[in-house]
């Protein structure tokens, strides 16, 4: 893998940063004894997979590279040492130890709607100005073409299917607006079961009590069930769509921040 100087650098960062794509810097920030590359060095590891530059190749490159690829699932900046002649670190032969500092660059979060209604496409157009990623998810293809859904990927499928087999992280925000009863709950029962970090269902109070009902029923713990918020969004007394899509984009934000809302 090529050495990268710091004009190549800020061209390859700007090019991603256009592109969309997240990734990780990483830089080799102390270098004691022999190391095979020195302060200043640095690699970009992309999100698609895309690797430039280096840190030192062999072992110790993987395993910073493996570090990066987790940063983009659960960012933070992130400062280690290592003993290039530890275990850890592949028992290099040159000994040496190296300091390294990782940031991601472009790491936003992910709402996933599932629902192309008016509440979803009013939803993503919130998140959107909000720096989110969104993925929209509906059986009907037809309310997937068009400009309403500027900005956000189109996924047309089975939402229950798409719920229980897509990609989804604990950084991922799920957000179930079907426009069927029972389209809201294969999604929700295949939501439950997923590592995310926030599930929302629109539903009224008589909706949501039938639901769970059911899923009592199926022997789903109460303690799963309690992680859902429905329904759906702070109580502003919204009645329209915009209005509803406000609500939950406030309380996806509350959610983010760890704050606890008035009257909540």
């Amino acid at each position: 893998m090529k050495t990268m100087d710091g004009e190549a650098v800020l061209r390859t960062m700007a090019e991603w940063v256009r592109e969309g794509v997240p990734f990780v810097v990483a830089t080799v920030i102390g270098s004691r004894g022999s190391s095979p590359r020195k302060v200043g060095a640095k690699m970009l590891v992309a999100a698609d997979g895309r690797l430039e530059g280096t840190v030192g190749g062999g072992a110790v490159e993987s395993r910073v590279i493996e570090r990066a690829r987790r940063l983009l699932e659960d960012p933070e900046v992130l400062r280690f040492e290592w003993d290039l002649g530890s275990e850890e670190a592949g028992g290099m032969a040159c000994g040496g130890r190296m300091e390294f500092l990782l940031e991601p660059f472009g790491v936003h979060p992910r709402c996933v709607i599932f629902g192309a209604g008016h509440v979803g496409a009013a939803l993503q157009g919130i998140l959107g100005t909000l720096g989110f990623d969104r993925v929209v998810v509906d059986r009907r293809e037809e309310l997937l073409r068009g400009d309403r859904l500027a900005g956000a990927a189109t996924i047309p499928g089975d939402p229950e299917v798409l719920a229980r087999e897509m990609p989804l992280g604990p950084r991922d925000l799920c957000v179930i607006v079907n426009p069927t009863h029972q389209d809201d709950l294969g999604v929700l029962r295949a939501l439950l079961g997923r590592k995310v970090a926030y599930i929302g269902l629109m539903a009224s109070r008589r909706k949501k009590a039938e639901i769970w009902g059911i899923l009592a029923t199926e022997g789903v713990d109460a303690g799963l069930l309690d992680r859902v918020h429905c329904p759906v969004g702070l109580d502003i007394g919204a009645e329209t769509p915009a209005e509803i899509a406000v609500a939950i984009a406030a309380e996806i934000i509350a959610t983010l921040r760890g704050a606890t809302p008035h009257g909540a």
